[in-house]
């Protein structure tokens, strides 16, 4: 059985149609702040990643620019339109600056771990890459994702911010991946929220997880899975969601599949293909 990625289980699991049209390299010609917040945090991690290497901060920052400029144009932004009525467009020079003050934040930070691998690919378990594979002062060994934050007006959201991150799909994964490719069991996992304002703070939160909830979520996974390749195979249809819309908004492909009934040709109207 084929296994996939975290991000192209999410995106299946919320539509079906969403993951094929995702697949296909189609985008919209619209772009908003979940975009540019994804572009950030990629870009993070890249510039992390440099410094976990022991390339120095100057090529950290150099990366974590790079890699923004190089996303930007794949993503061909400085041509779609803003779809957000509550804010302005960020500018690629401000998207960099906030990268590379939460690459500095991260790299003066005191963490509890020592980095063994960084940005590690689990290539036999769908590809799913890992920002770090950490150890802790216990000698417990475990994945480290880390995720970019806004600092919320209210101490609450945070709160809900963190929460999110339990019993999450993407880390699970790469506990189950490491638990297969070492053969010791890893139910533990952290998360690294870099919380950028006016004072960047940098948060370390464990998660653990019981065995008995491991085994669900791998089953369950793996029934995602069977269906993901049976219809990459057209042993079965996909199906539509009957909601259009998730936490960050209106389906990106609502047109598509709503009003264009995935016909490519009028699809190219409000829609573009990234080659892969």
């Amino acid at each position: 059985m084929k296994v996939y990625s975290p991000s192209s289980t999410s995106n299946f699991l919320t539509c079906e149609y969403l993951w094929v049209l995702s697949q296909q390299g189609w985008r919209s010609k619209e772009y908003g702040k979940n975009d540019v917040y994804a572009l950030r945090g990629s870009a993070v991690s890249a510039g992390c990643d440099s410094f976990h290497r022991g390339e120095g901060s100057d090529t950290a920052y150099v990366s974590t620019k790079q890699y923004i400029t190089e996303e930007w144009s794949r993503a061909k932004l400085d041509s779609r339109e803003w779809r957000e009525f509550k804010s302005l467009p960020l500018s690629q020079a401000e998207v960099v600056d906030m990268a590379c003050s939460l690459v500095q934040s991260y790299m003066e930070a005191k963490l509890p771990y020592t980095v063994l691998k960084s940005e590690y690919e689990f290539t036999s378990y769908g590809r799913a890459r890992a920002d770090i594979i950490g150890k802790l002062g216990s000698g417990l060994v475990l994945p480290v994702d880390l995720k970019c934050k806004d600092i919320p007006a209210q101490a609450f959201y945070e709160y809900l911010a963190k929460r999110d991150f339990a019993y999450s799909h993407q880390l699970l994964h790469y506990c189950w991946a490491l638990s297969e490719e070492t053969g010791v069991t890893c139910l533990d996992y952290g998360i690294v929220i870099l919380w950028y304002g006016k004072k960047n703070r940098v948060e370390y939160i464990p998660f653990s997880v019981t065995q008995e909830r491991m085994d669900l979520w791998l089953r369950s996974s793996k029934a995602t899975w069977a269906k993901m390749q049976a219809i990459e195979e057209g042993l079965i249809e996909p199906s539509e969601a009957s909601l259009h819309k998730s936490v960050y908004g209106p389906c990106p492909m609502y047109k598509a599949c709503l009003e264009y009934n995935r016909n490519p040709e009028l699809m190219g109207r409000d829609y573009f293909k990234i080659l892969r």
